[in-house]
């Protein structure tokens, strides 16, 4: 702005110049205040005079404020345009004039200039000319207003988000004369809506993958929001649930409900953490198990209005520990019926050095008497308890698995139609029996009167249990594959085929504490009378021995179910299970070592009765030196398997290593112990079990000691 000597300078000069000078003065009056004026001075000669200034003022004080109300508020708008990111346009349909605000050039990133609606148009993305086109079409022929969001690709590349709001404009005749609107830059606001949708995204994706959902419970106005992951959890569409509290507490499980809502309204009133596990029962009845926690937000007097918590779906976290706590369990059955099976071992191992002098000495007694001898009668009382003895001691050792008998291919069907038909006679009428038989379920291998045992012992438990008020037994046969996914029912099975054997009955069932001791030895729920408590133990042992699985369904007042499994085998497998019936003799030398003198004594003499010379040790070490110095002169040795000092199999691998070429049988009372591959390492010959019939003990050595002259 020009000072006033300025101004003044300035006048005067274009006077002079041009005669003339037209513009604005700011001017001051005399009593100070201030005013615009419109100034026109002209310059013209008069005769008198000379040179004569006439000057011509128009006060225009007020134009003055409305232009300056109008530039502020132009430079308002401008402001506010910039900071909105809205500029305006308009467009005269008449003149195809275009007009556009600042704001609106920046946002194109074009700088102002004779710039036409084509000139703003082009730069509209490819992908959305056509919406925007219809849009504007429509306005221009129709008057239709519209609001819409499209893309900008602008000159240097970068895309933004626009939102247009058009409105045409109609003179006093209603003649479409011209289209105004707003354009706002809306990338921001975008970018956040794409930021949020993306971020919710990764959320249900988290939620998905941990099976967690999230909900809000505005406790005013009792409205429930839940995240898609809680309602695939529930297995509901939110169109199918009403979202309020009472909704949500209906589809917990009917046995949980009250306790979930105690748990809730006690955090309310506690203003605490609220925090439980409980069940879901969905639409078709099955259950989910869920771990559910939350916080709640009160208002100034202590009122709940708020909560928010997190629901996760632990179901196969809880069928994991159920399947843990069940594994655990038989684990603990397992050990148990090991050391079980330990100590009744041990007791069966010293039981048959008891048993075998007895024995022994009973069998020289009778060959040596003639059948007239009052005393033979006694002699076969003897025999028959001791018999009585070995079968206790077999069925112990069985339990314990330390023992295995001979076993051939053979299909059950005959053995349960035989063993049923045994029984018929002693199962009340008031039990009726059923057979299933699938005669396609192929051969076991196994010995047949164990398999009649199993059958006979499993069907007189099932009549007993149904003999007071009677029943059905039910007895199924059919084969079953069995794989990595359908062991559930038979956990310790290998994949392959086996012959499932059921035993069903009616009956009063099995407590559960009961189940968990049903196999131990000894261990009955019946009268005294009424059984020893082995008869299970004994089936187990069996089963085990077979390399099969027992597992038992049972509840109280509903009956029981044993399944049984058996591998099926090929005919392939036959044993040779014929045996020499004449004992055989012999004059050859026998060295015989056993630590407990009883045992061999009886061992020599039931020897020397066949016409063998036998020379007894008792201590295994002597015995070996003995065999190290003169080994030529014994044709066999006959050793106990355990044994202080050195042992059967120590003895055996000694004599192997420095070696003495004479054939070796071990005694044992538990010959399982012994395999083929520790018989072939230690050079064993054979095997034979205590206590041993002098008939037993005939072919065995018999059988050695020919093979040795072939």
């Amino acid at each position: 702005m020009l000072t006033p000597e300025q101004k003044a300078n300035e006048i005067i000069q274009s006077v002079k110049n041009t005669g003339a000078w037209v513009g604005e003065i700011y001017n001051v009056r005399k009593d100070g205040s201030k005013f615009w004026s419109r100034t026109n001075i002209t310059a013209f000669e008069h005769n008198k005079h000379g040179r004569v200034f006439l000057s011509m003022q128009k006060d225009i004080s007020e134009q003055k404020r409305t232009e300056a109300e109008l530039q502020l508020n132009r430079d308002l708008l401008e402001k506010a345009q910039r900071i909105s990111l809205i500029g305006h346009c308009q467009l005269n349909l008449k003149t195809n004039v275009f007009a556009a605000s600042d704001e609106l050039y920046r946002i194109w990133g074009l700088t102002r200039g004779a710039q036409t609606q084509d000139s703003f148009e082009k730069f509209i993305h490819p992908d959305d000319r056509e919406k925007s086109a219809l849009a504007m079409q429509r306005g221009a022929e129709f008057g239709e207003e519209w609001d819409i969001e499209h893309r900008l690709l602008l000159q240097d590349g970068k895309i933004k988000w626009v939102h247009v709001i058009a409105e045409p404009v109609r003179d006093t005749t209603g003649e479409l004369v011209e289209i105004v609107g707003t354009v706002q830059d809306i990338t921001q606001q975008k970018l956040m809506e794409e930021s949020l949708r993306s971020s919710e995204s990764r959320l249900n994706d988290a939620e998905r993958l941990a099976k967690i959902g999230s909900w809000e419970l505005d406790t005013i106005n009792n409205k429930l929001i839940w995240s898609d992951q809680v309602y695939h959890m529930f297995d509901l569409e939110p169109q199918q649930f009403e979202a309020t509290y009472e909704a949500f507490l209906d589809h917990i499980h009917p046995d949980d409900r009250e306790d979930v809502n105690e748990a809730y309204v006690q955090s309310l009133q506690d203003k605490t953490t609220y925090k439980i596990q409980h069940r879901l029962l969905l639409k078709d009845d099955s259950v989910k198990y869920v771990k559910e926690f939350c916080e709640s937000y009160f208002d100034d007097n202590g009122n709940p209005v708020r909560s928010i918590g997190m629901i996760q779906d632990i179901t196969a976290l809880k069928l994991a520990e159920e399947e843990k706590a069940k594994l655990e369990k038989q684990l603990l059955v397992a050990q148990r019926m090991e050391a079980i099976g330990t100590l009744a071992g041990g007791i069966a191992h010293d039981f048959n050095n008891i048993l075998t002098p007895i024995i022994g000495y009973t069998d020289i007694a009778l060959s040596q008497l003639p059948t007239s001898e009052p005393l033979v009668e006694n002699l076969k009382q003897i025999a028959k308890g001791a018999n009585r003895a070995k079968e206790l001691v077999a069925q112990i050792l069985l339990f314990s698995r330390q023992v295995e008998k001979e076993q051939i291919p053979l299909k059950l069907q005959k053995i349960i139609r035989e063993a049923l038909g045994l029984l018929r006679a002693s199962i009340p009428a008031t039990v009726e029996i059923k057979q299933k038989l699938d005669d396609s379920c192929g051969e076991i291998l196994a010995d047949a009167s164990q398999m009649h045992r199993i059958i006979v012992n499993l069907c007189a438990n099932a009549w007993q249990a149904m003999e007071e008020e009677g029943g059905t037994l039910t007895v199924e046969l059919k084969p079953l594959s069995v794989n990595a996914d359908n062991r559930t029912h038979a956990p310790n099975l290998r994949p392959g085929e086996y012959a499932h054997l059921s035993i069903i009955d009616t009956g009063i069932g099995i407590d559960k504490e009961v189940l968990d001791n049903i196999f131990e030895p000894f261990f009955t729920t019946k009268a005294v009378d009424k059984g020893t408590g082995l008869g299970l133990s004994v089936v187990h042992g069996i089963v085990m021995s077979h390399h099969g699985d027992i597992q038992i369904d049972s509840e109280p007042g509903r009956g029981s179910a044993f399944h049984v499994y058996l591998p099926l085998c090929e005919a392939s497998q036959a044993l040779n299970t014929k045996r020499k019936t004449i004992m055989e003799r012999g004059e050859e030398s026998i060295l015989l070592v056993d630590d407990d003198a009883d045992v061999g004594g009886v061992m020599k003499a039931m020897l020397g009765g066949l016409g063998y010379k036998v020379s007894l040790f008792t201590n295994s070490v002597e015995a070996l030196e003995t065999l190290s110095q003169a080994s030529e002169k014994y044709d066999l040795v006959i050793t106990d398997l355990t044994m202080p000092d050195l042992t059967g199999l120590e003895l055996a691998k000694q004599l192997q290593k420095d070696q003495v070429s004479v054939p070796v049988i071990i005694m044992t009372g538990n010959s399982s112990s012994i395999t083929e591959d520790i018989q072939l390492s230690c050079g064993i010959n054979k095997v034979i079990d205590k206590p041993i019939r002098i008939s037993a003990l005939a072919e065995s050595v018999r059988e050695v000691l020919d093979q040795r002259s072939e």
